[in-house]
C-alpha cells in the first residue's frame, strides 16, 4: 500500500495467512517490520522465488510472492489510539484471492506498537533475541514502561523488527473508512506494485492483482 505524501517503502510481514476479519470486532492479527527501504526494487528482491537448502529435506523452493492488492492508506491518531485506514485500488472487483486473505475494499484497524523491552504475551508476536527494534530513545519513551503504544508517531514503522498488532474494527460504511483516501483508477500500466515495486509478469503472477484470480 501506498502512503500519503512520502516515497518510503517496508515491507510487513503478517504472522497469519490472512488479515483480521474487519466484519467482526476484535480480531486480532500480529506482524512485523521485516526490512525499510527508499528504493522499492530493493524490497522486491527479497519477494522473488528462493531455492535453499535444509539439512534434513534437501533443496526447498519458496515461491515468488504474489501481489493480491493495491491502495492507499493513512494511520491516524483518534481517541488516543492509531488507526490504519485503507481503500484498494486493484483489483477492481473483489475476487477469490483477495477473500481468501480478508482484504476488503477498505479496511479499518487500530494498530498498536509492541514494547521491544517487554517480554511476548504467551502465544502471540513473534519477538526474539536475534531480532527486535532498536528504536530511537525519543521513541522508546513514548511507551512509558507499557506494553503497547500508538504508532504514533509513524515513525515507529521505519525500524527493522518492529512489532505491531492490528485489530479488527467493524464500520459499516466503505465511505467513511475509504472516501477521504481519494483511491484512483489503476490499472497494469499505472499500478505502483508494478512500477515502483518493479513486479515483472516473468517473476511475479500479477493476476491476482489484476484479475483477482487465486492462481
Amino acid at each position: 500500500m501506498e502512503p500519503h505524501g512520502r516515497d518510503w517503502f517496508r515491507l510487513i510481514t503478517l504472522g497469519k495467512e490472512t488479515l483480521p476479519d474487519i466484519a467482526k470486532t476484535n480480531q486480532q492479527g500480529w506482524c512485523f517490520v521485516e526490512s525499510v527501504s527508499e528504493a522499492g526494487a530493493d524490497i522486491e528482491v527479497g519477494l522473488r522465488r528462493e531455492t535453499y537448502q535444509t539439512k534434513t529435506m534437501g533443496d526447498r523452493t519458496q515461491p515468488a510472492a504474489r501481489p493480491v492488492g493495491e491502495g492507499v492508506y493513512k494511520i491516524v491518531l483518534t481517541d488516543n489510539q492509531t488507526r490504519l485506514v485503507y481503500a484498494l485500488e486493484l483489483p477492481k472487483e473483489i475476487g477469490p484471492a483477495q477473500q481468501t486473505f480478508n482484504i476488503s475494499e477498505t479496511g479499518n484497524y487500530v494498530i498498536s506498537v509492541k514494547n521491544p523491552t517487554k517480554p511476548t504475551p504467551k502465544g502471540a508476536g513473534f519477538q526474539s533475541a536475534e531480532r527486535k527494534a532498536d528504536f530511537s530513545k525519543h521513541l522508546q519513551d513514548n511507551f512509558r514502561d507499557r506494553l503497547f503504544a500508538p504508532a504514533s508517531p509513524v515513525d515507529f514503522l521505519d525500524y527493522v523488527g518492529a512489532e505491531l498488532i492490528l485489530i479488527s474494527t467493524y464500520s459499516e460504511s466503505a465511505e467513511d473508512v475509504g472516501a477521504s483516501l481519494n483511491p484512483k483508477e489503476e490499472d497494469a500500466s499505472t499500478a505502483e506494485v508494478i512500477n515502483n515495486l518493479k513486479m515483472r509478469k516473468s517473476r511475479h503472477p500479477l493476476d491476482p492483482l489484476l484479475k483477482g484470480k487465486l492462481l
